[in-house]
């Protein structure tokens, strides 16, 4: 029981308590003694230490000693978030094992300042050789570790707290590195198409690229039921779970959010050959395909594993002529690279940055994307327009549709004919995009229509059946800008 009482000595309100050795101990408020209201502060200081003690019973067991930093990060901290089943909890239990503890595990969790924040990120920067990156995120582990101490009733506030300069920033140990971690796209369709790479791998890591560089884990939690091949003018893979590796379990994405990625005419005849009746699906589940069948289940009919598909990636790579190493031998590219490749390529054939980011990551948390829906037909067709402007020849070669060349279909060395939407045919992988696919493969460029100036839209006609068509004006607003345009000086 903590109590608050006045020194006749002192000009400040005292809290007196049992500490966790039993012993009497007492501390001084910042309360002065003649305030008016002074007593029933000085009562509420007492009780916020009540409460810290009770906080560090329960985090130390019962035990009598002071509650260390390690003990809070071993017997609260952690397990709580195991519990919580949060992706990150063994990376995080790692990271403040290996570079948290042994520098200030032996602190009482209280006695702990921001001096020991300061010498920590300087102990970082100077003897640790981390990357400014994984400095970075060490120095926010222990800022979340402090804040739910707080939060547990362990401290009155977080000393986790450095000067802004001082915040490692968020680059990379070898910056040259990221540029060299994308493919070209002759690299993408051999491989998807060279059939020295068996089938069921070549359908995974051509849906990670053209699902919108979808992640491993969001591919791989894929069911049968989340490829949808009725919808116009493109299909429509929906994106909502993600298998983790590590612990094995499916979860949400890892933005929360649900994304629906339009089926670019070359995924199409990638998913509609391994799913046709007799199909690489079909033979791999040696029945039926039913709509909670993985899409691209691994050998034994799991979730595929990221670090076992890492390893066949770079062997079937190295087996189909392609290099694995960067340029500068700091890195080898992966999977993942291909979620960038297909955020530069489309970039590059002018897909338009707002809708890019609505099939990469979904809506942003503001109230503006809050109250955007891109579930009715017009969007949908709008997304669809944005997806089939990415085009997989080389866009400067006339030869292959380029500027000023043919538009007429390419298919790469390996792959079968195209097959439209409504027919459900698997034909091999056409390499076209854009305005360089069948007529029923997009939608119908717009004629004599016009965009607002300033609003940074795109006007298309899509065809309906024979007579009803509609215009649809695709308006991206930039920040609310759009909506107060300046008045003309």
């Amino acid at each position: 029981m903590a109590y608050a009482y006045k020194r006749p000595d002192s000009p400040l309100w005292w809290v007196g308590y049992k500490d966790e050795h039993g012993r009497t101990a007492r501390e001084k408020t910042e309360v002065p003694a003649d305030a008016p209201d002074g007593e029933e502060r000085a009562r509420d200081v007492a009780r916020q230490v009540e409460r810290r003690l009770r906080a560090a019973a329960k985090v130390s067991g019962g035990k009598n000693g002071p509650v260390t930093f390690e003990t809070y990060v071993v017997n609260r901290w952690l397990p709580d978030r195991k519990k919580d089943g949060l992706s990150s909890d063994m990376d995080d239990a790692s990271r403040a094992k290996k570079w948290l503890l042994p520098r200030l595990g032996g602190f009482r969790i209280d006695e702990i300042t921001p001096q020991h924040a300061v010498d920590h990120v300087r102990y970082l920067k100077l003897q640790s050789g981390l990357a400014a990156r994984t400095q970075r995120n060490i120095f926010f582990l222990a800022r979340r570790i402090f804040d739910d101490a707080v939060v547990d009733g362990l401290l009155r506030s977080s000393p986790w707290q450095v000067k802004k300069r001082l915040i490692p920033e968020k680059r990379d140990a070898n910056s040259d590195w990221r540029e060299g971690a994308v493919y070209e796209r002759s690299e993408i369709l051999k491989l998807i198409t060279d059939e020295r790479i068996p089938q069921d791998r070549r359908v995974f890591w051509g849906t990670m690229f053209f699902a919108a560089g979808a992640r491993f884990g969001e591919v791989a939690a894929l069911r049968v039921r989340d490829y949808r091949r009725d919808l116009e003018p493109l299909g429509q893979i929906t994106i909502a779970t993600s298998y983790n590796t590590k612990k094995k379990v499916v979860k949400g994405t890892k933005t929360g959010r649900v994304r629906l990625v339009p089926v670019h005419p070359i995924l199409r005849n990638l998913l509609n050959d391994w799913l046709k009746p007799d199909g690489g699906l079909v033979q791999s589940l040696g029945r039926a395909a039913k709509p909670d069948d993985l899409l691209v289940p691994s050998r034994e009919g799991r979730s595929r594993s990221a670090n076992h598909m890492l390893r066949k990636f770079r062997e079937g790579m190295e087996r189909i002529g392609l290099s694995v190493e960067i340029a500068d031998g700091a890195r080898k590219r992966g999977q993942h690279d291909l979620r960038a490749t297909f955020i530069s390529l489309a970039i590059a054939d002018g897909v338009n940055p707002e809708l890019l980011r609505w099939m990469t990551h979904g809506a942003r948390r503001n109230v503006f994307d809050g109250y955007t829906r891109l579930h009715g037909k017009s969007a949908w067709t709008a997304l669809c327009q944005e997806m089939l402007k990415l085009r997989m020849d080389d866009p400067q070669d006339p030869a292959k549709g380029g500027p000023g060349g043919s538009n007429g279909p390419q298919t790469p060395p390996g792959a079968g004919g195209s097959s439209s939407p409504a027919s459900g045919g698997a034909g091999g992988p056409s390499t076209t995009g854009g305005q360089h696919g069948s007529p029923e493969d997009q939608p119908k460029a717009a004629s004599g229509g016009s965009t607002p100036r300033g609003l940074g839209g795109a006007s298309l006609t899509v065809t309906h059946g024979e007579e009803n068509s509609e215009e649809i004006l695709v308006l991206v607003l930039r920040g609310g800008r759009d909506l107060n345009p300046r008045p003309p000086a």
